[in-house]
């Protein structure tokens, strides 16, 4: 079975906007990557192989792959559009060479790869119930090598808790405080109210712990969105 996740949500319109939009969205999302990089420097070898799950306009391999110029990746997209264009930006980005790229799902990939680290940035908030969550954390896990580190980050919350509205009020403030159409603004937020499902953290936590992660450590906190 596949998994859900991303690739009804991203077309020619969305994925043509995205990395301008997504910086404008998310606060630190340049940051985020940064971390992420840095994070996993701390980790591997200078020559690991890494999984990157959703690679989106392929941001994850871009900011670690100039960083480490040993590390090789193989990235799975499931959205044509999306995967084109990060196909445009890696080779801009002279990494082609690098980068093992599969328009498809983590299910596509032989099951004899194992890999040094593994990537699901922003991607598991678009699936909507905790078993395919599961289910998604759980394919990933079985493609690591013993002890490799998983980096995630997600929109996380409980959205009936004070602590979620506060949050998302603020959210709402500082996007609206950018230079943003009310259009825009209003297709934004409708999108995370139609499409994201939300996990409180400590059962987001739990999730992982269940499909086979071990110690977990947050690195990344921005409102909503946690790592």
């Amino acid at each position: 079975m596949k998994e859900p996740g991303s690739a009804t949500h991203f077309d020619d319109n969305r994925a043509a906007k995205y990395d301008h939009r997504i910086r404008m969205i998310i606060p630190a999302y340049e940051s985020l990557h940064q971390m992420v990089n840095h994070l996993l420097n701390s980790l591997l070898p200078v020559d690991a192989h890494i999984l990157v799950v959703g690679a989106g306009t392929g941001m994850d391999i871009i900011t670690c792959g100039a960083a480490n110029p040993k590390w090789t990746f193989t990235a799975v997209e499931p959205s044509d559009a999306m995967f084109a264009t990060c196909q445009k930006n890696i080779a801009a980005s002279r990494l082609k060479d690098r980068v093992q790229m599969h328009c498809g799902y983590i299910d596509d990939l032989s099951k004899d790869l194992k890999f040094d680290a593994a990537t699901a940035i922003l991607v598991s908030h678009f699936i909507q119930d905790e078993q395919e969550k599961f289910r998604f954390f759980s394919k990933i896990a079985a493609f690591l090598q013993n002890k490799a580190p998983f980096v995630v980050a997600d929109l996380q919350g409980d959205k009936d808790s004070e602590e979620f509205q506060l949050l998302i009020k603020s959210w709402r403030h500082l996007f609206s405080s950018l230079e943003v159409t009310a259009k825009d603004f209003e297709e934004a937020f409708n999108h995370i109210q139609k499409d994201i499902s939300f996990v409180p953290e400590h059962r987001y936590q739990k999730l992982l712990e269940e499909s086979g992660f071990g110690h977990m450590l947050n690195f990344y906190r921005a409102y909503l969105f946690g790592g």
